[in-house]
Formats: structure tokens, C-alpha cells, sequence
């Protein structure tokens, strides 16, 4: 008996430490020693699989409901490398030191529809897509 009350209790703790990071915009990948983005994934799933068996221990119903909703599936979605790479991507910092470079940028941006950050000589900008009516 004390045995399970402690693993749910654990189990508890691991999901409120995650939330707590989650919920004060800490980047979920580096709450572990994770170097691959396919590693990222796997432990981005792991959590979530172990958050809905928590639900399941808790109530059976209510993780039937979010499952039927579709909670667990567009996170499932989310946790993808392509979304983590677009996400991540948001976040590198291009130099550009010739007009060429601009260029090149613009044609990746348009290309993939993510924005890209950019440097020229000291000043920052943000580059957006320009083949889409949809706000990034």
C-alpha cells in the first residue's frame, strides 16, 4: 500500500516540476543532459506518457476524455522534429555581411515559412515569410 502511494506520489512531483518549468517558459529539452533532437522527442513523449498514466491512476474517465477531445493528440503532433526544429529555429541568429547573404535568407525564410532572426553589423532584425497570409 505505501509502496503505491509513493510512486503516485513521485509520479505527482515529476508532473508538477514539469508544469512549473513549462509554465515559466523554460525550454522543456533543457531540463535534461539531451544533445540530439531525436533524444528531445523521445523524452518529450516519455513525460507525456507517464502524464497520462497519471490521469489514468487518477480517473480512468477523465483521461478517456482527453484523449477523445484530442489533448493527447495534437501534443503528440507538436512533439515532432519538424515542429521542434521550426520551433528551435526561431531562436538562431543569422549574420549577414553582404547584401548575397540577404538574399540567401530571404529564399530559405520564404521557402520553409519560418522566420529567421538576423544580424548586420550590430543591428537586429527579424525576417518573416512573405508566401503566406497567415500571421507566424
Amino acid at each position: 500500500m505505501f509502496h503505491q502511494r509513493d510512486i503516485i506520489r513521485r509520479r505527482i512531483e515529476e508532473v508538477r516540476y514539469f508544469r512549473n518549468r513549462v509554465s515559466h517558459n523554460e525550454s522543456t529539452w533543457r531540463l535534461s543532459d539531451v544533445g540530439e533532437k531525436e533524444d528531445i522527442i523521445s523524452l518529450l513523449t516519455t513525460r507525456l506518457d507517464k502524464m497520462m498514466e497519471l490521469l489514468f491512476w487518477i480517473s480512468p474517465k477523465f483521461q478517456r476524455y482527453v484523449k477523445d477531445i484530442g489533448i493527447e493528440a495534437r501534443i503528440r503532433q507538436v512533439l515532432h522534429i519538424t515542429e521542434l526544429e521550426r520551433y528551435m529555429h526561431i531562436y538562431e541568429n543569422i549574420e549577414i555581411s553582404d547584401i548575397d547573404a540577404l538574399l540567401v535568407l530571404t529564399k530559405r525564410v520564404n521557402e520553409t515559412n519560418i522566420r529567421s532572426h538576423f544580424n548586420v553589423s550590430g543591428e537586429n532584425g527579424i525576417l518573416m515569410p512573405h508566401n503566406t497570409h497567415l500571421i507566424q
